[in-house]
């Protein structure tokens, strides 16, 4: 995915032939999935959000290229990627306690960070109380949009159910 496809571009992949049983109906052969904008931006804006998702992009990219030139280190490059066996351990040391984010909203962007944690915050609260609810024995317990396990596996009503189509 290139940056200049934010809004406009398409993921498409097709079904492995491998753990995904080519019989089973959950499975189809092959799957689209639009790359949208974020809500948050008009598509008159569109450009200017692509331009400065590319700027931000490319200091990370320098950044990360000058950190690994400060500790003599290189990267694999495309053709050395290929090479890698999927089936060797790193050698190297992975950090503990990192961060591992939830989301991302960008630099600067304190008021969607907020909104995102409360969105998040708002789906947990809401799916903890259908999935009590539905513990105690109330079938027509409704989940929030965004569940998918319990919808799937055990044919739950979802709030906004038509958008979560598998």
């Amino acid at each position: 995915m290139l940056v200049d496809e934010i809004g406009s571009g398409t993921l498409r992949a097709e079904r492995p032939g491998t753990y995904f049983n080519p019989k089973n109906p959950q499975w189809p052969e092959s799957a689209a999935l639009p790359i949208s904008l974020p809500p948050s931006v008009q598509t008159s804006d569109a450009d200017e959000f692509r331009r400065e998702v590319a700027r931000i992009l490319k200091q990370h990219e320098d950044q990360a290229r000058a950190n690994a030139r400060r500790k003599k280190r290189d990267f694999l490059g495309a053709a050395r990627a290929r090479e890698v066996s999927p089936y060797e351990r790193a050698t190297s040391i992975e950090p503990l306690r990192e961060l591992n984010p939830t989301f991302a909203v960008g630099r600067g962007r304190t008021e969607a960070h907020k909104h995102a944690i409360a969105a998040l915050r708002a789906f947990r609260a809401a799916y903890r109380q259908s999935l009590e609810h539905w513990r105690a024995g109330v079938r027509s317990a409704v989940f929030p949009a965004g569940t998918w396990w319990m919808r799937v596996f055990h044919g739950v009503a979802v709030n906004g159910g038509e958008l979560e189509a598998a």
